[in-house]
């Protein structure tokens, strides 16, 4: 398998993984406190991400048709950092511009939520990508 195409499966990740706990989450009846816990740390991020996270990926598989492999691992790396504009729209559009100190609050939280969400998907794709090399399956 060649980098490109683990790569665009790899973008879906964050879906697959969401629809893994939502799934487990309804067939199993763990305790309350862990439901919420997997609930607001996986699920719910992919649901404020969904749309912004979709076009991103639509301009990703345009962009990554004349890459090389090198060149898609080396803007990988660079991803969640270009997704933070995009997830900057939610704080725009919810608080209203009267409110400074809770505009700014909730622009620090979405920023640390986009790069720890961002960097641990990037970090589960590379890891991926190694345990694939590692069996043996890619061509590089």
């Amino acid at each position: 398998m060649r980098f490109k195409i683990y790569f665009k499966i790899a973008l879906f990740f964050p879906y697959l993984i969401g629809a893994l706990v939502l799934i487990i989450v309804s067939l199993t009846e763990p305790s309350e406190e862990i439901t919420f816990n997997l609930l607001f740390l996986i699920v719910l991020p992919i649901i404020f991400a969904s749309i912004p996270y979709a076009i991103f990926i639509f301009f990703i598989f345009s962009w990554i048709k004349s890459r090389s492999d090198r060149e898609i691992k080396k803007a990988m790396w660079l991803t969640p950092l270009y997704f933070i504009p995009l997830m900057m729209l939610i704080p725009l559009l919810i608080i209203s511009s009267d409110n400074i100190f809770e505009f700014l609050k909730m622009i620090a939280v979405f920023l640390s939520l986009t790069l720890a969400y961002g960097y641990s998907y990037v970090l589960l794709t590379y890891g991926g990508w190694l345990i694939i090399k590692k069996l043996g399956w890619a061509k590089e």
